[in-house]
């Protein structure tokens, strides 16, 4: 379960402010209209475009020719290794 959690931390914390905001927009209005219907669905846009912008992405595997050719290029090279063990 804490690996389950800490894999979709961000998608579980997202659907806990949306229920949050709209408990408390239903509870201070008292009813649900349009304009907290919008303010969830802006919510919800932002946590999704926040998504696609923060996930990270897979790592394309390079030669050590490939690798040997950007160091010392002017960019910065991070050379991760990792054991099937």
């Amino acid at each position: 379960m804490p690996q389950i959690a800490n894999q979709y931390s961000y998608v579980l914390t997202g659907i806990f402010l949306l229920v949050l905001l709209a408990g408390l927009l239903a509870w201070r209005r008292k009813h649900f209209g349009a304009h907290e219907a919008g303010l969830l669905l802006l919510l919800a846009a932002l946590l999704t475009g926040g998504w696609f912008v923060l996930r990270p992405e897979a790592a394309q595997p390079a030669s050590v020719e490939q690798i040997g050719a950007q160091i010392g290029q002017g960019k910065p090279v991070l050379l991760e290794f990792q054991s099937p063990y």
